[in-house]
């Protein structure tokens, strides 16, 4: 591994954290034979179209920003475990931190590096054999819940992380809110806060804070989606109904911009919003 020792800082690069990943001609690392995961192929939505003007996308990067805000300073480094297409990562990217993308569907990693992430790595976690305690701070926004077996990879990450490191962790939240969007999303549960920390504690992570977010969804997404599963009235996802679902109009837009920013108004005053439709929580590798 690399030493970054000398008294001129340079950027870091993913051969500091693995021998293994090598650099393609599009700039993205990799490992030799990389197999495709190809995650939702089937699905009808531009989620790039959408998120740039989506309030649940700019709510939810303000928040981990905020909450990343409180236990690093920018610059760090910021690994993003299952980064998709590169949203969060660029958000925190712009936010001053120095992100590190770690994505396995190729088309998803190539959509982060044309949107400007600098550091991006199209690999499972596992194959990228990162060396023990090398990762300062890490994040997981939306990936545990598609995991099988979740608490096997929690603890194959707690190895890679340094001691005392952050990791920001979030999840859809509550059971009784599952619905066909779940299915198509391939979510294997939802969590509520005390099951989150119950994964994280034995893999060798301490929450040292958790909330609920989006608090203003719960009623409509109990009565809009998960009631009508449950009744057998299903709804195939498409790009229409993503981005009516995303982009609303009018007074529906103005109330819910209002009430999300009132959250993100407690988050900042570190309250703990006690109902919402994704937990998240910030805990350090022991």
């Amino acid at each position: 591994m690399n030493d970054d020792s000398s008294s001129v800082k340079r950027e870091h690069v993913f051969s500091d954290f693995s021998e293994v990943l090598q650099e393609n001609s599009l700039g993205i690392w990799t490992v030799p034979s990389h197999a495709d995961f190809g995650f939702a192929t089937d699905d009808a939505t531009d989620w790039v179209a959408i998120e740039d003007q989506s309030y649940w996308y700019r709510h939810r990067l303000a928040c981990f920003a905020e909450l990343l805000g409180r236990v690093s300073r920018a610059g760090e480094v910021v690994f993003e475990v299952g980064a998709g297409n590169g949203h969060v990562s660029r958000g925190l990217q712009d936010a001053g931190y120095s992100v590190f993308a770690v994505e396995p569907t190729v088309r998803w990693a190539q959509t982060a590096k044309g949107r400007g992430v600098r550091n991006v790595a199209c690999a499972y976690f596992e194959s990228a054999e990162f060396a023990d305690l090398s990762i300062p701070n890490a994040g997981m926004f939306d990936v545990l819940e598609h995991m099988p077996s979740p608490e096997s990879f929690l603890g194959v990450l707690h190895a890679k992380m340094r001691k005392g490191g952050v990791l920001i962790c979030a999840v859809p939240a509550h059971r009784f809110l599952w619905s066909l969007e779940d299915v198509q999303s391939g979510h294997q549960t939802r969590f509520n806060a005390d099951q989150l920390k119950n994964l994280l504690s034995p893999a060798g992570f301490d929450v040292v804070y958790s909330t609920y977010l989006f608090l203003p969804l719960v009623a409509p997404l109990l009565l809009l989606r998960s009631l009508p599963y449950r009744l057998g009235m299903h709804r195939t996802r498409t790009h229409a109904s993503s981005q009516q679902d995303h982009v609303p109009q009018g007074i529906v837009r103005r109330a819910i911009d209002l009430l999300l920013r009132l959250e993100l108004g407690w988050i900042k005053w570190g309250w703990r919003i006690p109902l919402g439709t994704t937990v998240v929580a910030i805990a350090r590798a022991r």
